[in-house]
């Protein structure tokens, strides 16, 4: 299982660090703009470092998507979006922790995985508008309350266009209205609030190891994902050339010999 968690993905941000006005997708290259966010902003995350967020600062994280690309996620049948949050939702009215936009005037379209709008506890509210023909999905809440300022890992899937989300791993009751086939009119990928005309629906907290599948993982893979992470890619494989004169092949080194 661990071995296909690397099949279909199409983006990964580590959120290990800032990059000047970046941080990198080391998977597509898919970077994100940094808005109001610096080194300083990088601290001890799940994995390695993860990047801490500012409803005050406005911080955000974001990519406006060109034809071809692999992004946004919605523009697929199936998809997967993983993620970890140490989150205290409570307090936090309807705040973006991920978010899929448009940003060329059409303020409709909106696919939100956020805090819950009134800011009563910690569970997520899903919000889904115009994506695609079908009603709106929102607000409605997970049974699981992640948003506790604890470490966790929620996990959206779509499945052939079926929805539904875990949460460490786990599958919620949460009953989510599958989606109809049509234009998601969609084009910005958001971490931490949602960039339209302007960006807005900052969230405070800490995201770590953002990563999304243009398929819909298993129940088993999400499992896999929770209890050990996204497995780094295979080592670029080196060719040697072998001079049978001292039995070593070019371009390595052994200690001691020569």
């Amino acid at each position: 299982v661990n071995a296909q968690l690397t099949d279909c993905l199409v983006a990964h941000w580590p959120l290990d660090e800032i990059n000047g006005e970046t941080t990198p997708d080391v998977v597509s290259g898919y970077d994100m703009t940094a808005d109001n966010l610096t080194a300083d902003n990088v601290v001890e995350g799940k994995y390695g470092n993860a990047i801490s967020f500012s409803n005050a600062e406005q911080t955000l994280l974001w990519r406006k998507n060109e034809e071809g690309d692999d992004l946004p996620a919605n523009q697929h049948d199936s998809f997967t979006i993983s993620f970890w949050s140490k989150i205290q939702g409570n307090g936090q009215n309807d705040l973006r922790v991920f978010s899929e936009s448009n940003t060329q005037g059409n303020n409709s379209p909106l696919f939100n995985i956020g805090t819950k709008n009134n800011g009563s506890d910690g569970t997520i509210d899903i919000y889904i508008r115009s994506i695609g023909g079908g009603p709106t999905v929102g607000h409605i809440f997970s049974t699981a309350e992640p948003f506790d300022d604890e470490w966790h890992h929620v996990v959206f899937v779509q499945n052939d266009l079926e929805r539904s989300i875990y949460v460490d791993g786990e599958l919620d009751d949460l009953e989510i209205g599958p989606k109809v086939e049509g234009d998601t009119a969609v084009d910005a990928t958001t971490i931490g609030g949602i960039l339209r005309g302007n960006a807005s629906h900052w969230v405070t907290g800490l995201i770590d190891d953002v990563a999304i599948w243009k398929r819909a993982l298993s129940a088993d893979e999400v499992s896999a994902l929770t209890s050990g992470g996204i497995p780094k890619g295979p080592l670029p494989e080196r060719s040697f050339t072998w001079d049978f004169n001292d039995g070593l092949p070019e371009g390595s080194e052994v200690a001691g010999v020569s």
